[in-house]
């Protein structure tokens, strides 16, 4: 077993040092660990590699995403009869949500996944990649469908879900992971590559099994299970689209959209001065707001954090930070020394050059204890009068390179998860991203000048 995970570990390595046009790496990551048995998949790309040009390797792999995604057929729409049972076995709720249908977005009766035509090819090179990635058999299956796809019947590859939810799935937005050994139970997991918002759920568990007692045949998990091991290259692929539309100018488009977008660069840059006064005028509101007692403003976030639920879903289980209305962002849960740190952090920024403790160097940003989850399980620390005290508490604290450093101000978990970006039109019409803001300062404070790009580094190694 240890010598079949250094096979995947070393094939990963060699990925993440060869040179491939983006999304090449991340794709072909995903081809070994999403693959049925990655083992096996990273035996099969350690051979190709020594024969093939990378490259090559990826236009196969992308040939046989495309194939399932834009270049597929549409399997053989269920009769009346069928989608009534359907809709039955499926307990008239989505069978992805557990939510009932909406006026504006309607249930239906769709297939979980089109037929991939490609894949029925010649090219032994293409039968050769899939079997690597779903196994002999798991392809073989897939070749029999492909050809016999009506005698395989519509239950199989239906279900019942809604309209947009059936787009988001489409998209690798969502993935259905079956709970083993069981062939009807399934977990509901976003697959977070993007910049959308969690789809809200009616309970992350999904029974897909016959509720209708009637002995309808149920929903085959193959076709689930291949969907969830393509979901993240489907989206990979999906957002170097969207990147690349990103780059050219607004101009494929209708009249309105490039006046539009010509109208509000103009708007930008002839009412910078409108701008501004906006941006006083939510600081004034911020301090007459903080005048109002503390039962009422808790009340008032209450409201807004339901409403940003309902509008935007609910955070995942770990984030403690909530999307709100009005382009802001609720922080709850967790410690009240960290949030007081947290505030006092926001006060700094608007005050710095300031010096809270004079005595010690090395502390948050209030001049008291500081803490980070690397150092002795997240424990409070110090403070510290200089960096050789603060290094008694690291690893190899005599290490020379970790003397005479300048002690600067820090956020302490500086990584991508913490830095919130927006879509903005750029100046020529084209669409490009920004940086909106930066959270998550409750570990912030004064340390050395290194301390955030080794924190950087550690979240990459850990992964976001």
């Amino acid at each position: 077993m240890s010598t079949d995970n250094n096979v995947v570990e070393r094939i990963l390595s060699l990925l993440d040092n060869v040179e491939l046009p983006y999304p090449g790496g991340p794709l072909l990551t995903f081809f070994v660990s999403e693959a049925l048995n990655p083992v096996q998949a990273a035996h099969y790309l350690n051979q190709r590699i020594l024969t093939d040009e990378p490259s090559f390797i990826v236009a196969d792999w992308a040939y046989i995403i495309l194939c399932i995604t834009e270049n597929a057929c549409s399997p053989p729409q269920p009769d009346r009869s069928a989608q009534n049972a359907i809709t039955l076995r499926d307990r008239m709720r989505c069978c992805v949500t557990g939510k009932n249908g909406t006026f504006w977005d309607p249930l239906l009766v769709m297939p979980i996944l089109p037929i991939p035509s490609g894949w029925d090819t010649q090219k032994t090179h293409i039968s050769d990649m899939l079997g690597a990635f779903f196994g002999p058999q798991y392809r073989d299956w897939w070749l029999f469908y492909i050809r016999n796809a009506e005698r395989i019947g519509p239950y199989a590859n239906h279900c019942l879900i809604r309209r947009s939810i059936a787009d988001s799935f489409a998209l690798g937005f969502i993935r259905l992971d079956r709970l083993q050994p069981s062939l009807i139970e399934y977990e509901v997991r976003h697959v977070l590559l993007g910049s959308e918002e969690p789809i809200p759920l009616d309970g992350a568990f999904p029974l897909l099994g016959d509720h209708s007692q009637s002995g309808t045949e149920k929903i085959d998990p193959r076709f689930i299970g291949t969907h969830a091991r393509l979901c993240k290259s489907i989206r990979y692929f999906e957002l170097t689209k969207k990147f690349a539309a990103d780059r050219l100018p607004c101009v494929s488009g209708s009249l309105i959209c490039r006046s539009l977008s010509y109208f509000f660069v103009q708007f930008q840059q002839a009412h910078r001065g409108i701008l501004s006064i906006t941006g006083h005028l939510t600081r004034v509101f911020g301090v007459i707001w903080s005048l109002f007692p503390a039962k009422f403003r808790l009340a008032g976030y209450n409201v807004l954090r339901r409403l940003g639920e309902r509008l935007y879903g609910k955070s995942n289980g770990y984030s403690t930070v909530q999307r709100l209305p009005f382009g802001l962002y609720l922080k709850f849960q967790g410690e009240v020394d960290w949030f007081c740190n947290e505030f006092n952090a926001l006060r700094v920024l608007r005050n710095i050059p300031k010096i809270v403790n004079p005595e010690m160097a090395i502390c948050n940003t209030v001049g008291e204890a500081c803490h980070d989850p690397r150092i002795q399980g997240g424990q409070q620390i110090g403070p510290f009068k200089d960096e050789a005290a603060f290094n008694q508490t690291l690893r190899y604290s005599g290490d020379a390179a970790r003397r005479g450093h300048k002690i600067v101000f820090t956020h302490a978990d500086l990584n991508p998860r913490n830095i919130l970006v927006d879509r903005m039109v750029q100046p020529d019409g084209s669409r490009g991203w920004k940086v909106t803001g930066i959270v998550d300062w409750e570990t912030s404070g004064y340390y050395p000048e290194y301390w955030d790009y080794t924190k950087a580094m550690f979240e990459g190694f850990r992964g976001f």
